[in-house]
């Protein structure tokens, strides 16, 4: 599995004697190797409060009988 995004942020500190600004930005990617063992084309995909959750479901046992 490959991620890719873009993040762009920054943050500020005063006080009476200093004032600090630091700012992030630019692309990122992430590459995930997935175990044999789940379902990657039936992923289930969840962003809330700039998290993002990814779940794959196990594969199930097929069972074969004779």
């Amino acid at each position: 599995m490959r991620l890719r995004g873009h993040t762009d942020r920054s943050a500020e500190f005063r006080d009476q004697n200093v004032y600090r600004s630091e700012r992030y930005y630019g692309g990122f990617a992430r590459t995930v190797l997935l175990p044999s063992g789940v379902e990657s084309d039936k992923a289930r995909i969840e962003s809330k409060d700039g998290e993002l959750s990814i779940v794959f479901p196990k594969k199930t046992a097929s069972r074969t009988t004779s």
